[in-house]
C-alpha cells in the first residue's frame, strides 16, 4: 500500500485520492471511484441469486452447468474514473503479502509474484477467526475483552468545514453485535470507517481522541494489516470488487490470496463462503455480469474467505430482496453465534430490533441514544430524530402503555393483552 493512499480491492487512487463525504461506498467520478451501482445497471433482485444473461467468465476445469452466454454487460467505468488500484493491467492484482495473478491468455496458470510475508490465517473450522470465543452455560457468546473503543472520537475529512462526528466515545466487547442507525449524514458510515482505519489512512483529515481496534492504536495499524482481522462491508457493493479478478470464485479468493493463505486453504475457504452466501453456482461468472443483490453477496463472500474477528457492515442488504435479505441475516446470526464481533449500520429498524442486542442511535455525527432496542426507540429523541419502529408506532397510536413494543413477537402480545 505505497502512501498508504491505495485501498487495495475497494477504491481507486488517482493523484490526491477520494476526498468526498462520509459514505466510502458512493462512486463519484470526480473523485476518482467507479460510478455507483444503479437501477440500470445492477438492479436489486426479484429472486436474487438466479442465473442472468451476460458474458462468461473464463471457463475452468471442472465447471458445470454454466452456461457460456454473452450479451449486453455492464458498462465499463468512465475513463476519469482512474485505473483499478488492484492490478494496474488485465488480470493482475497488488497485494502487501502476494496474490495469484492469472497471466494474459492463459487463464488457469497462478503465478506467485511476491514473497509471503504474511503468516498465514487459521484454519477453517473450531480454530478459525470468529470461533474461538468461550462460550456462556446458556451456549451464548461470553464477551470478553473490547474489541471496538471509540474514546471521544472527533474526526472531520480534509477540507470540511465541520467534524462528520463529534465526541463518540463506544465500547463494543468481543462477540457483540451492535446496530447502529440514524438519519443521512448522521456519521454512520464515518463510524466504520474510523474502525477499518480507512479514517484518516487513506481519507486524511483530522482525527481526535482515541480508536482501538482489537487492542491496537487505530493510528499505527495500516490498512491492510488491519484487513486481516477486520472487514469492512461497504453499501455500494461495486465499489468492493477488485476489477482484477475475470471469475467469482478468483474475487472471493483475493483477499486469502494478498494475504499470503496458503493455495488449498484458500480453495477451502472460498468454497465455503460462496456456499454461506448463496453464490457457489455463479462461480465461473465474470464479476461484473452480477446483479446488484448477486454482487453484494460476492462482497460479503469475500470479507467471510478472510476469516474476520470483527465484521463492519454498512448496510449489507441494500441491494438485497426480502428472501435474499433473510438469508444473508441468517449468515450473520450463525457468525455471531460463533463469536465474530459485528457492528452493522442498517436503516430497517424492525430487522434491527430483531437482530441486535444492542442498538446505537446518530443524529449530526453524535451518539444521541445507546443501549437495548427497547429502550432507544422509547425515548423522545429517538423518535423525533431517527424515528421507531412501526410496531412501536402502532403501539403508540393505539395509546398502549409504555414501554412500547419494538418487535413483532412483542406487539402482538401487547395488543392481545389490551383487547382480553
Amino acid at each position: 500500500m505505497p502512501g498508504q493512499r491505495n485501498v487495495s480491492i475497494q477504491l481507486h487512487d488517482p493523484p490526491r485520492g477520494h476526498r468526498g463525504g462520509a459514505d466510502a461506498a458512493r462512486a463519484i467520478a470526480a473523485y476518482g471511484l467507479r460510478r455507483a451501482v444503479g437501477a440500470t445497471d445492477h438492479p436489486p433482485d426479484a429472486g436474487d441469486g438466479g442465473p442472468d444473461p451476460g458474458r462468461a467468465a473464463r471457463p475452468r476445469p471442472g465447471d458445470a452447468g454454466l452456461a457460456a452466454q454473452t450479451g449486453e454487460g455492464v458498462p465499463a467505468p468512465d475513463a476519469a474514473a482512474g485505473a483499478v488500484v488492484a492490478g494496474r493491467d488485465s488480470g493482475a492484482c497488488d497485494g502487501a503479502g502476494g496474490a495469484w495473478v492469472r497471466a494474459e491468455g492463459q487463464a488457469d496458470r497462478a503465478l506467485r509474484v511476491l514473497r509471503q510475508h504474511l503468516a498465514a490465517c487459521p484454519a477453517l473450522g473450531s480454530g478459525a477467526r470468529g470461533a474461538r470465543r468461550h462460550r456462556g452455560p446458556g451456549g451464548g457468546v461470553e464477551v470478553t475483552r473490547p474489541a471496538l473503543v471509540f474514546d471521544r472520537v472527533g474526526y472531520a475529512y480534509e477540507e470540511a468545514p465541520r467534524e462528520a462526528v463529534s465526541d463518540i466515545s463506544l465500547t463494543i466487547a468481543e462477540g457483540e453485535w451492535v446496530g447502529v442507525t440514524g438519519p443521512t449524514n448522521a456519521g454512520k458510515s464515518t463510524l466504520c470507517l474510523l474502525a477499518m482505519g480507512l479514517a484518516p489512512h487513506f481519507f486524511g483529515g483530522r482525527l481526535k481522541g482515541g480508536v482501538t481496534v482489537l487492542g491496537k492504536d487505530s493510528r499505527q495499524v495500516s490498512v491492510i494489516e488491519r484487513s486481516a482481522e477486520v472487514g469492512l462491508l461497504f453499501q455500494n457493493p461495486f465499489t468492493q470488487v477488485s476489477g482484477a479478478r475475470e471469475r467469482v470464485d478468483d474475487e472471493v479468493a483475493f483477499g486469502p490470496e494478498c494475504h499470503g493463505v496458503a493455495r488449498p486453504e484458500v480453495e477451502a475457504r472460498v468454497a465455503e463462503a460462496m456456499e454461506r452466501v448463496g453464490i457457489a453456482h455463479l462461480a465461473a461468472r465474470h464479476p461484473m455480469d452480477l446483479s446488484g443483490g448477486q454482487l453484494q453477496r460476492l462482497a460479503l463472500a469475500g470479507l467471510l474467505a478472510m476469516r474476520p474477528a470483527v465484521l463492519l457492515l454498512d448496510e449489507p442488504t441494500s441491494q438485497l430482496d426480502p428472501a435474499g435479505a433473510a438469508a444473508i441475516f441468517d449468515v450473520l446470526a450463525g457468525l455471531h453465534q460463533r463469536g465474530t464481533t459485528i457492528l452493522m449500520v442498517e436503516h430497517r429498524l424492525e430487522r434491527l430490533c430483531e437482530l441486535c442486542p444492542r442498538v446505537v442511535a446518530m443524529a449530526a455525527g453524535r451518539v444521541i441514544a445507546d443501549g437495548p432496542p427497547d429502550e432507544v426507540f422509547n425515548r423522545e429523541a429517538v423518535q423525533e430524530r431517527v424515528g421507531i419502529p412501526v410496531f412501536t408506532r402502532l403501539a403508540r397510536d393505539g395509546a398502549l402503555p409504555r414501554p412500547w413494543p419494538v418487535r413483532v413477537g412483542d406487539a402482538a402480545t401487547a395488543f392481545a393483552k389490551s383487547i382480553a
